[in-house]
């Protein structure tokens, strides 16, 4: 054990050597001085703290969830508070994933807000009276606020919801449409023109996400369980709906006092000749990243964490005027031949597509409300912006239109992201070598999102939604052209941009810690 100690010894004193360090020292004021100004010098933990502070403060309130699980009546304060903690788990998860991938919140958020443009159209066939629905009505709904409960009363129990995971065999042709939007006119009446479908990996979790008496359906759900007869979203004034938004005031306000305090900072820095650290300028590129993202979220609610119930309508079997074939799926949650599972289905065809495909694990008290909609869902547009999309581009993208906005907002969020870092290009880097990698990694950063736009036109075109796509040599081509050539070095130039934002902060020339005028700003850090 002797020479593992002595060789832990040498190593540390010979770390301790390596990492020098100054501790400034400023003579106390003579007395009677009545103000004393800031020192013109600020430390490494300082420059480090400023930063994370606004990445956290970006990265944390930037998060538009939709509307979590339901608990019941928690049973003293400790048990509240430990539910608290654990429901903060999946912020913090998301606050994780933005720090890695900004460029997709971006994307998340483009898609989202092109969703419910247009929103008092879409909830026509829903409004009463011409109710001037606006978009945060389709920002509720899309986040499941707006919750369907289908009674058991309303179905017989041979049609109730049996299982939690579906497998593609409970999807079948005979409860499934034909491939239309809800506002499409079928071609022959429902039951003669089913044809097999294979369903997708997100019909799978909507199919099993479905279950129970509760169901959160999204703004595209909601429309189709309207043409259905089942129910319909409720006016509520929009100003009763905004009361709903829990942002935390004093957290944005931090927030954009802390970005304010960076953006002076490096600008008088710039003005006086001092150079700026490499950390400064990723920290820009977070906080122009979440600006854009919060400016494409304004009218999106924030913190949302309850429900409001809509009771479906009760079916009439009896109703002689349910006897008539319908079309455009009009009124079949009234005929007798139309089981709830049926039902189920197609509102499960009819819902969000999904981030990640793998096998899920839902937390919901089933007599409290409903499974939620997951925070990676995206939804489809039925508005008039996506209509304009897939009438001018109907079939050249496989109706995988509505995954356009995600795609192309995040390839620009991921090119501006890039780019800012290319503001550190002449910066003092530890090495010439690690200069040049910089210089790289950027340029990468910058132009492999661009770059992608064709290969991933390509992979929309080969994975028609709602189809198993077929396995051939051009997919796989596009496969490994996407995998290895843009996003393993996209990738990889991140996490060299990364580490080399933590190699640089020992390495900073002396004028890096010289402070400007700007360092008396209020701010926190």
């Amino acid at each position: 054990m002797a020479p593992k100690r002595v060789m832990s010894l040498w190593l540390f004193v010979h770390v301790s050597q390596a990492l020098t360090s100054f501790r400034p020292e400023c003579p106390l004021p003579s007395p009677g001085t009545e103000f004393v100004s800031g020192p013109n010098v600020r430390s490494t933990l300082s420059i480090v703290w400023n930063c994370l502070s606004v990445i956290f403060l970006c990265t944390w309130n930037i998060q538009h969830l939709n509307v979590p699980a339901l608990r019941r009546r928690p049973n003293g304060f400790l048990q509240k508070m430990w539910w608290r903690i654990l429901d903060s788990r999946t912020k913090l998860k998301w606050m994780i994933f933005t720090v890695l991938a900004p460029e997709y919140l971006v994307g998340k958020a483009l898609g989202e807000r092109l969703a419910v443009r247009g929103t008092d159209w879409f909830l026509n066939g829903n409004a009463l009276d011409n109710a001037p629905f606006e978009s945060i009505h389709g920002y509720l709904c899309n986040m499941g606020y707006f919750i369907l409960d289908v009674d058991d009363s309303m179905f017989p129990a041979t049609n109730q919801v049996q299982e939690q995971e579906p497998n593609k065999d409970t999807i079948t042709s005979s409860a499934l449409p034909p491939q239309t939007t809800p506002g499409e006119p079928e071609k022959s009446p429902p039951g003669e023109q089913y044809k097999e479908n294979v369903v997708s990996k997100s019909d799978e979790i909507n199919l099993g996400r479905l279950n129970g008496r509760y169901l959160a359906l999204n703004l595209n759900q909601w429309h189709c369980a309207s043409k259905m007869g089942m129910g319909r979203v409720p006016f509520i004034p929009s100003q009763q709906l905004e009361k709903l938004d829990r942002g935390g005031a004093l957290v944005k306000g931090l927030a954009i006092v802390q970005v304010a305090y960076l953006i002076v900072q490096l600008v008088a820095r710039w003005a006086f000749g001092l150079p700026s650290t490499q950390l400064e300028i990723a920290t820009l590129a977070f906080s122009v990243s979440s600006a854009i993202t919060y400016v494409l979220y304004w009218d999106r609610p924030q913190g949302v964490d309850t429900i409001h119930i809509v009771q479906a309508n009760p079916r009439r079997h009896n109703d002689p005027s349910v006897g008539v074939v319908p079309s455009d799926l009009l009124n079949v949650w009234h005929r007798p031949d139309w089981s709830f599972e049926k039902c189920r289905a197609c509102l499960a065809k009819f819902g969000p597509s999904y981030l990640w495909h793998g096998p899920r694990s839902y937390f919901h008290e089933p007599d409290v409300g409903p499974i939620p909609i997951p925070n990676d869902a995206s939804n489809p547009g039925g508005t008039d912006y996506m209509r304009l999309i897939r009438n001018s581009i109907h079939g050249f993208f496989a109706d995988n239109e509505d995954t356009l906005p995600i795609v192309f907002g995040a390839i620009f969020g991921g090119a501006l992201f890039g780019a800012l870092h290319c503001l550190a290009w002449n910066f003092e880097f530890p090495t010439r070598g690690e200069r040049l990698a910089w210089r790289v990694c950027s340029v990468l950063t910058t132009v492999l999102p661009i770059v992608a736009a064709f290969p991933m036109v390509m992979w929309i075109r080969l994975n028609p939604f709602g189809v198993d796509p077929k396995k051939g040599i051009i997919r796989t081509a596009v496969s490994l052209v996407l995998v290895f050539g843009i996003f393993l070095p996209y990738v990889l130039a991140r996490l060299f941009i990364m580490v080399e934002i933590i190699r640089s902060l020992a390495f900073l020339p002396p004028g890096a810690f010289a402070d400007t005028c700007s360092g008396s700003f209020p701010h926190w850090g």
